[in-house]
């Protein structure tokens, strides 16, 4: 594959070297969540980037969680059905985060994933029940009541979502440089 920085990589066999913010800010804008299905434009990037805006933890921190799903530059973005169901292709996205996190957080962040993994999770369901109903037509029954009380579905509507990507590319890499995401060299 060719990235948006000229560089050919091949995803199977990443390599931290292969790895560049701007490759991943500017992919990240042009993919569009829920595989398109929404009433407007929503980026990957944006996604990222309100994510980050919901933690309240340390720079380093920010930083693991706006580049959560960066792994997706690489490969797309897949429908949360098809990926929990597509084993091989949850392989190789942990693999190619952990390539990332090398690049960026060299060893210093192996040994501490396991305690961030649920924070992330938590931060990203969040927004998952703020998109899906901000940017979706969707049957409020099949969101789970005990993590959104009834009665305050409209407390989770977001009327600014929906940059346009090169804005959401613009937030992502200022979000970056200010959380200051290099590469370990």
């Amino acid at each position: 594959m060719i990235t948006f920085t000229g560089k050919c990589i091949d995803p199977f066999n990443l390599t931290p070297d292969d790895i560049d913010i701007r490759d991943i800010a500017h992919s990240l804008s042009m993919l569009c969540r829920f595989g398109g299905h929404t009433n407007r434009f929503y980026s990957v990037a944006e996604h990222s980037v309100r994510c980050r805006m919901e933690c309240h933890e340390d720079k380093f921190i920010q930083q693991v969680v706006l580049l959560h799903d960066a792994a997706e530059a690489y490969t797309g973005d897949m429908i949360r059905p098809l990926k929990l169901n597509l084993p091989e292709f949850q392989e190789l996205d942990k693999k190619i985060m952990t390539t990332i996190h090398r690049a960026f957080f060299g060893k210093r962040l192996s040994t501490m994933m396991g305690g961030f993994n649920d924070y992330i999770d938590k931060i990203d369901q969040l927004l998952l029940f703020r998109e899906m109903v901000t940017l979706t037509v969707i049957d409020k029954s099949v969101i789970d009541n005990s993590a959104v009380p009834p009665g305050q579905f409209a407390s989770l509507l977001v009327p600014d979502m929906g940059w346009p990507p090169e804005m959401a590319e613009s937030m992502f890499l200022n979000s970056a440089h200010l959380l200051g995401t290099k590469k370990i060299k």
